[in-house]
């Protein structure tokens, strides 16, 4: 999505694919930040059942070395938020909330360069629990329903340690499981595969995020929402 100016609060769709935003921010690994909003180009973030966690790419124009002043080396955080102008009913409708919790870069590439001082930038970013994720192990036993051990994992400050929503379906039976010095997003999809749903004893269990949140949840159920 191409940036554009319009009053983000505005619930006037004025053609397919609208949307508003606020200031686009970086914030380097010092906490130096730079607003992004006039250089940007384009905008796209990405989810689906088959991710863990979101991700996305962001393309500004740098004419003003942006590149090499602040620097921007792959560690830096992204602040905007993106909503399509209508109005949502319910606490979670589809805004995408990088203020509250700020995208992670974790790559950075020219995509052209014109002269030393013009040129292309992509930065790739993904939600900061697939960075949390990226570091942490682990080697530990879980008593109890999936659901408790999934909660558990992504609650910790000693795991993944997210303060972002999580919807869980409940399981079936009490399990006593031994994850052998795995990450926790694969520990959960082991979780996942195991699990069977108390509501319909349906198991294709999914652990994915959206801009709700994390959901931990059933084929079935997503079906049974959608009918």
């Amino acid at each position: 999505m191409a940036i554009n100016t319009k009053i983000y609060s505005d619930n006037k769709l004025s053609y397919p694919n609208d949307f508003r935003h606020t200031d686009v921010i970086l914030y380097n690994y010092k906490g130096d930040k730079i607003t992004l909003t006039e250089h940007v180009i384009n905008i796209d973030v990405f989810e689906s059942i088959y991710n863990n966690a979101m991700s996305g790419t962001l393309t500004f124009g740098d004419t003003d070395s942006i590149h090499e002043r602040l620097p921007i080396v792959g560690k830096e955080f992204l602040e905007f938020r993106i909503r399509t102008p209508i109005k949502y009913n319910g606490a979670y409708g589809g805004e995408i909330n990088a203020q509250d919790h700020k995208f992670y870069v974790y790559k950075v590439s020219v995509q052209e360069q014109v002269s030393p001082r013009n040129q292309i930038i992509r930065l790739n970013f993904a939600s900061v629990e697939m960075l949390r994720n990226s570091r942490i192990r682990i080697s530990e036993a879980f008593d109890g329903t999936y659901e408790d051990a999934v909660q558990k994992i992504f609650k910790s400050d000693k795991l993944l340690n997210s303060k972002k929503p999580l919807f869980v379906e409940k399981t079936r039976l009490n399990q006593k499981v031994v994850v052998p010095n795995l990450r926790p997003f694969d520990t959960i999809n082991m979780f996942a595969k195991k699990s069977l749903s108390s509501i319909s004893s349906s198991s294709s269990f999914y652990f994915y995020e959206t801009t709700q949140g994390f959901h931990f949840r059933s084929l079935d159920s997503m079906f049974r929402q959608l009918s």
